[in-house]
This record gives structure tokens, C-alpha cells and sequence, in this order.
């Protein structure tokens, strides 16, 4: 047994306290005790002809046999002249231990009126009769019903046609296992008319095989009307184009789930209605639908896949489901005081769809898990100067968790040289992100490590990530050096005797920079048959010369052109690329036995 369902069998035992306690029915009306399906016949044939309100208790067990002829109904109310006017209850779960005064169980699953496939069940037939009283039927089930006539219900079979008055309530009942191979038979069919009106509320119907319609048939005329809500139809099997659900006239359906019916038909429906015109809808769900016509309203359906599980003899929306929390609070005729197994009719704020309120969904934080850097690992911040700042963010991801929970984070740092943004204290809903967690540092001379510990709660479930940064020693500012002669960018033209080197040197000065900072200057060829000779790669301080870069080039005769890259770097700043080009123009040279030109 899951907790769901151990749940609702202490809402039943206390249903049974409660009972002990609560006293008798009135007086005014005929009271009936039944534990025999004989005995329940025999009560509603009295309850026809008494001319009194009869209340018909029927204690909690299986009641089948009947004494009702064969062919007939199993059990049947059609009231006599003197009694049209007087009401009657039928409601399961009550004692046998003193004569039915208490009821221990509003679990329909608890009494059960098996017809054991001998005929239809329960039928109530008034036709052309004008009938002014009222019938409440509650808190039973009504299983293995069928049927030889044609248009008829297998299991509730209610038809008060002609010149009425009267009201059925039917709310929390079961009906399964009916059967019936005649057609246009269906497992429960509701048609009234006159002023009247029928209400059906909580009730599932699941597991039945008929014929024209697998579910429920609800109709109404005249200036009656009738409504069905939050009924649960599924699991039903027919040979019509209606495999769960079918209505037309003046009727309100509110808060309905009808899905995974299924028909042999060429083409059916989870709800098909082919005349539509009167029909009020109200936050239904169907599988699918058709409708030969627009309704009369329609408001808040849906379709497609319920998401649903059964469970025993309930179908109890998933987490997912579009059936939690989207039925409409006030539908025509009213909710139930309970939903079908006895729990709150509503939990949070909005009824569900069908006939079990969904119970609430635990809230569960998501799981944070951590994207970028990865925990355990140093990061090494790149060399800075001093009193400037670096950031490093800290990333993660959140997945999962339920409902309305969320996933506190947490993040503190050990070294008063860094701050943390405001994310360092988060809280994260489920589908939220993450806002990433910025780290500022700021560089001192003596460098240093940080360590920095996020640390996620959900649910009290507490796990943290620990972080390290390692920060190098602050650098001075250093000094800016500057080209002097020649100018970067320009050609410098170099001449020799053929045979021999033709050098330069490259000058600069120095601009600005701290007391001990430094520039470090790197120069190369870069193109051409050109070396660097002297100085190629110095470190000038700031106030200091710097030593002048020499070249050299070979004269060859021919015209010659070469480059030289001098890069300069400081701590802070980007790389600063001093270029120099050179050329040597071509020399005619005749070489006469002991003749120069």
C-alpha cells in the first residue's frame, strides 16, 4: 500500500470515529438497513408505495441476488401515484453493528452492488409521470451490470422523462465491470426532462464494455437541465464513436477527465456530442473530442495526454498533469464536500480535474551542481599591477526539484582582498538558473591565495563546492618606452663596401612608470637577412636607460630590405610592437686585375 492510499484509509477510520458519534438519521423519514441485495430490492420497492422520505442504508459489504424477477432490473425505482413527490437516499458504508445509526466508511469500494451480469443494476424509470421528488445516490460501487434492452445503462440506468419536477444527486460512486453486447446500451446513462435537473459529480467510471457509449451518456430536455463534473471515464471499451463520454441537450459539463477509452469504431472519441448547440463546457479534459457543431460555451479544455496512474480502483493525476490545479471552483451545481476517496475536495487553491484531488505535489528544491571552474582545482590569476582588480566567475547549473521548492547557495571567501557580488546569496527556484557568483580581487605586493566555499541547501540537504584562487605578486607600474631613432614605422637606408656589414643602432627613451616597475623588451627579425647583434632582450626599470638595440646586415651588392620587431611589454598593459624596416640599394662593382672602381 502506497502512502497515498494509507492516507486516505485513516480519513476513512475516522469517518468511523466520527460516525459513532454523530447519531441517528431524522425521524421524519422511513429508515432501511440492508446488507442483501434482497433486502436493498425489497427497500425500494417499499420506498416506492410508502408515501414517506426513505433513507436507505446500505452497510458496508457486497450485496448481490435480488428478488426482483428475472429479466427485471436488479434493483429498480419507479414510484407509485402516492409517492412522486417524497425523496430518497441510497448511501453505502454503514454499520451492521446497530441497525445502520452510524456510517464507517464513505469509500464507494466498500459497498459494492454486484448485478453479477443477470441484468441492469440500478434503474430508475419515470416516464410521462410527473415526478416532484428527489433522489440522492452516494458512497457505493455498482459492478458487473447488463443489459438486453436497447437504449438503456448497464449499471445506472436513470430515465425521469415527461412532466417532472424532480432532482437526482449521484456524487462518489464507482462503476466497473459492466457488460452488455446489446446496442446502444452504455454503463451509465443519466436522461432527464422537465423542470428538473440531474447532477453527477465524483464519480469514475473505468473498466466497462458496452456498446454505443464506453463511458457516461448525459442528456437533458424540456427545462430541465443536468450536469456532470469532475467525473474520472477511462479504461472503458465500446463499439460507438463515443468511447468515453457523450451529451446533448441543456447540459453543463465542469471539471471532467476522459481519456485512454478506447472503440472499435472506424473513428471515435474520447467525448463526441452530435448535438452540441445546448452544451456548456467548463474546464474539461478530453483526449480527444468532436463535436458535430459549436456549443452553446466553452471554456478551458484541453486535450491530449491525461498523465495519469490508476491505482486499486482511482486514477490519481501525476505531477505532471494537466489535470492538477485547472478545474474551475464553482461549477454549476457545486463541488462535493469531498472529493471521490473522501479527501479535500480541494488542495491548494484549485479544484483538479476528474474525480481524485491530487495530493500536493512535495516541494524539492533543484540540485546545483557546479559548471565552471571545477571544484578542488587552483585557477592562477594572470600577473597584475598593484591596487588594480580581476574578476573570476563562478558558474553553475540547476536541475530537477518539484513544485514550488527552492535551493539556497551561499558563497564566502576567506580573504578580505576579494569581495563577492550579491548572487553570493541566492535563492533558486526550480527552473530557474543560476546567477554566476563574481569574484573580485585585488592585487597586493605580496600576492596571495583565496579560497572561496559555495555551499547549496535543498530541503536540508546541505553540499558545498570549495574554490582556490592563487594571485601572483603585485607588479609597479612600469615605464612606458618610447622609439627614439629612428622613428617605428620609417625605413632606414644602410650602405657598406660590398663584402662587408653595414650595422645601426636603434635608440629609446623611457616615459613615466613607479619606483621598481619594469618593461621588458624583446626585439627579433622579422623579415629580411637581418640580425640583432646587441640588446636584443633587455629589462628597463623605470628612471633607467635603456640600452640602444643594434642590427646588422651584410652588403651583398644587390638591393636588400629587412625588418625588426621590438616588443615591449608591461605588467597591466598589452603588448606594444615597435617595428623598424631597413634597406640597402644595389652597387654596380667591376673588378679589374688590380683596379677598383
Amino acid at each position: 500500500m502506497n502512502a497515498q492510499t494509507k492516507s486516505r484509509r485513516c480519513r476513512h477510520l475516522a469517518l468511523v470515529l466520527a460516525g459513532l458519534f454523530l447519531g441517528s438519521t431524522p425521524t421524519h423519514a422511513a429508515q432501511h438497513c440492508v446488507s442483501t441485495g434482497t433486502q436493498l430490492a425489497n427497500a425500494l420497492n417499499s420506498a416506492a408505495g410508502n408515501d414517506q422520505d426513505d433513507e436507505i442504508h446500505i452497510v458496508a459489504t457486497t450485496l448481490s441476488g435480488t428478488s426482483n424477477p428475472a429479466g427485471n432490473p436488479r434493483w429498480g425505482f419507479t414510484p407509485g401515484a402516492n409517492d412522486l413527490d417524497n425523496s430518497l437516499t441510497i448511501t453505502g458504508g454503514w454499520s451492521s453493528g446497530n441497525n445502520c445509526n452510524s456510517q464507517v466508511s464513505t469509500d464507494p469500494t466498500d459497498t459494492v452492488l454486484d448485478a453479477a451480469y443477470t441484468g441492469r443494476a440500478l434503474v430508475f424509470l419515470v416516464t410521462g409521470t410527473p415526478m416532484e421528488g428527489d433522489v440522492v445516490l452516494r458512497n457505493f460501487t455498482i459492478t458487473r451490470g447488463s443489459s438486453t434492452t436497447q437504449n438503456s445503462g448497464t449499471s445506472l440506468d436513470w430515465r425521469v422523462t415527461g412532466g417532472t419536477a424532480s432532482s437526482l444527486l449521484a456524487e462518489n460512486l464507482l462503476v466497473i465491470a459492466a457488460f452488455s453486447s446489446t446496442s446502444s446500451t452504455m454503463p451509465v446513462l443519466v436522461e432527464h426532462s422537465g423542470s428538473g435537473n440531474a447532477k453527477v459529480r465524483n464519480i469514475i467510471v473505468y473498466g466497462n464494455t458496452t456498446t454505443a457509449v464506453g463511458g457516461v451518456s448525459i442528456r437533458a430536455g424540456g427545462t430541465a437541465y443536468a450536469v456532470l463534473s469532475n467525473a474520472s471515464i477511462f479504461d472503458n471499451n465500446s463499439t460507438g464513436a463515443a468511447s468515453g463520454l457523450s451529451a446533448f441537450g441543456v447540459v453543463t459539463l465542469a471539471n471532467n477527465a476522459v481519456a485512454d477509452n478506447t472503440s472499435s469504431a472506424a473513428t471515435s472519441f474520447q467525448f463526441r456530442s452530435d448535438v452540441p448547440g445546448n452544451l456548456t463546457l467548463r474546464n474539461n479534459h478530453f483526449g480527444t473530442k468532436s463535436m458535430a457543431g459549436s456549443p452553446f460555451s466553452e471554456v478551458g479544455t484541453t486535450t491530449g495526454d491525461a498523465h495519469w496512474t490508476r491505482v486499486a480502483s482511482i486514477i490519481v493525476p501525476d505531477t505532471i498533469s494537466p489535470l492538477r490545479d485547472s478545474g474551475i471552483n464553482s461549477p454549476t451545481g457545486g463541488l462535493a464536500s469531498t472529493d471521490f476517496d473522501g479527501g479535500a475536495r480541494i488542495v491548494n487553491t484549485t479544484v483538479d480535474r476528474g474525480a481524485i484531488e491530487a495530493e500536493a505535489i512535495p516541494h524539492i528544491g533543484p540540485t546545483i551542481s557546479a559548471v565552471s571552474p571545477t571544484p578542488g582545482t587552483g585557477q592562477f590569476m594572470p600577473d597584475g599591477l598593484l591596487n588594480t582588480t580581476v574578476t573570476a566567475s563562478i558558474t553553475f547549473a540547476a536541475t530537477g526539484g518539484t513544485g514550488a521548492g527552492t535551493t539556497s547557495l551561499s558563497c564566502v571567501d576567506d580573504n578580505a582582498a576579494a569581495t563577492l557580488s550579491a548572487s553570493a546569496n541566492q535563492t533558486v527556484a526550480v527552473g530557474a538558473t543560476v546567477t554566476p557568483v563574481v569574484v573580485t580581487m585585488t592585487y597586493v605586493q605580496a600576492g596571495y591565495n583565496l579560497g572561496v566555499v559555495c555551499t547549496a541547501n535543498t530541503n536540508g540537504n546541505i553540499y558545498s563546492f570549495q574554490y582556490a584562487f592563487f594571485v601572483p605578486n603585485a607588479s609597479a607600474n612600469g615605464p612606458l618606452v618610447q622609439a627614439l631613432a629612428p622613428q617605428a614605422g620609417s625605413t632606414t637606408t644602410l650602405s657598406a663596401p660590398v663584402g662587408e656589414i653595414a650595422t645601426h643602432s636603434l635608440t629609446f627613451n623611457t616615459q613615466g612608470g613607479a619606483a621598481g616597475g619594469e618593461a621588458d623588451m624583446a626585439c627579433a627579425p622579422l623579415s629580411g637577412p637581418i640580425a640583432i647583434t646587441g640588446n636584443a632582450n633587455q629589462t628597463v626599470l623605470s628612471g633607467a636607460p635603456v640600452l640602444p638595440v643594434e642590427v646588422a646586415m651584410q652588403v651583398s651588392g644587390q638591393a636588400q630590405a629587412a625588418s625588426v620587431r621590438c616588443v615591449v611589454t608591461r605588467v597591466g598593459h598589452s603588448p606594444q610592437n615597435l617595428d623598424y624596416h631597413f634597406a640597402i640599394n644595389a652597387v654596380d662593382a667591376i673588378f679589374v686585375s688590380g683596379f677598383e672602381p
